[in-house]
């Protein structure tokens, strides 16, 4: 008898692994995203209206916070809440 937990039973973790959207960039990457300079990217994430997250010496933009900027996405007629 085989075991039954061999690569078969990985396949359904592989492929939601693979489905899934990344959630941060550089900020490089974002500022291909928006056509905007870094200079600029550097500017937004000053004032707040880029989010970033810090892991080791690298600091990410979350994609969501430019999609809100640009009025894309999944999150471009969320209210705010009070």
């Amino acid at each position: 008898m085989g075991c039954r937990h061999g690569p078969r039973h990985l396949a359904p973790v592989w492929m939601e692994l693979y489905a899934m959207q990344a959630i941060l960039c550089s900020q490089a990457e974002a500022a291909k995203m928006l056509a905007i300079g870094k200079t600029k990217i550097g500017e937004l994430v000053a004032t707040g209206q880029l989010e970033t997250v810090s892991i080791g010496a690298r600091r990410l933009v979350k994609i969501a916070s430019i999609q809100r900027l640009a009025g894309v996405g999944p999150h471009q007629n969320c209210e705010l809440p009070q």
